[in-house]
């Protein structure tokens, strides 16, 4: 690995942890199901579905793209402002889930502690197969 690769890895791993930090003051609190979230019956109710380690959440799969892009444009303003609105947000690890739908390495869940329905990266989650 080139001393390139060595400052891009490390610059990637610092502004996730950054991000992370930021996160950590700026969540929302955690809310009941919001109108249109109710409606949508989990896939997988039966299975214990959980977080498997801090990710980030997002209201809409647009909101999730955006926070992607802004990530890869280093555009820390952006991310921090993403979350800032309440449009996405830190998933804690063990959180339980249920599964609701899945769209090319991102999938949109719903938290059981409270109903919230975010979108994230297939890789947050740990889902139980029968």
């Amino acid at each position: 690995m080139t001393e390139r690769d060595q400052n891009a890895v490390l610059f990637a791993a610092l502004t996730l942890a950054v991000f992370v930090v930021v996160l950590g003051f700026c969540v929302p609190a955690a809310r009941g199901p919001q109108p249109n979230e109710s409606d949508e019956t989990p896939r997988s109710s039966t299975r214990r579905n959980y977080i498997v380690s801090e990710h980030i959440g997002c209201r809409t799969r647009e909101d999730l793209n955006e926070l992607t892009n802004a990530s890869i444009d280093e555009n820390r303003a952006a991310m921090r402002a993403l979350v800032a609105s309440g449009r996405c947000s830190v998933l804690l690890t063990g959180t339980a889930i249920s599964l609701i739908d899945t769209d090319w390495g991102a999938v949109k869940i719903r938290l059981l502690d409270s109903g919230r329905v975010v979108w994230t990266y297939r890789e947050a989650i740990h889902e139980e197969r029968e």
